[in-house]
């Protein structure tokens, strides 16, 4: 029973990931990379499938390969972390953007309503 949970939670934490891969889209606007690399993990994850299904009983069955499963599971536990940290990093840069360009509407908007000159007095000079 045990040599089914690492696969099983393998391929859990790679559809997991891909998930989380395709919700960056609408962060940073950048489609094809994101789904790129949600298919990348996706085709990991049907690898995965692929050794889960090899290891039920019958006529292909085959034993585990601990090892390699467990790099599989640690891969896949870092991918979700990995995606999982830079959505926060991606959004916090995403709403800088888009302050800086609320910020500069907002200035181009008081500039050209404003009635009169501004002017700014400094060390007896005037500057426009």
């Amino acid at each position: 029973m045990t040599c089914y949970i690492i696969p099983g939670v393998s391929i859990l934490l790679q559809f997991t990931a891909a998930a989380m891969a395709l919700r960056l889209i609408r962060i940073t606007g950048r489609q094809w990379a994101w789904s790129l690399i949600a298919a990348a993990i996706v085709w990991m994850g049907v690898r995965c499938c692929i050794t889960f299904y090899h290891m039920i009983p019958g006529e292909s069955h085959r034993p585990l390969d601990f090892p390699a499963e467990l790099v599989e599971l640690a891969v896949s536990g870092l991918l979700v972390s990995g995606i999982a940290l830079i959505g926060p990093l991606l959004r916090s840069i995403r709403r800088s953007e888009q302050n800086a360009v609320d910020a500069e509407e907002r200035f181009r908007t008081f500039s050209q309503t404003v009635a009169a000159a501004i002017f700014v007095h400094r060390e007896g000079q005037l500057l426009f």
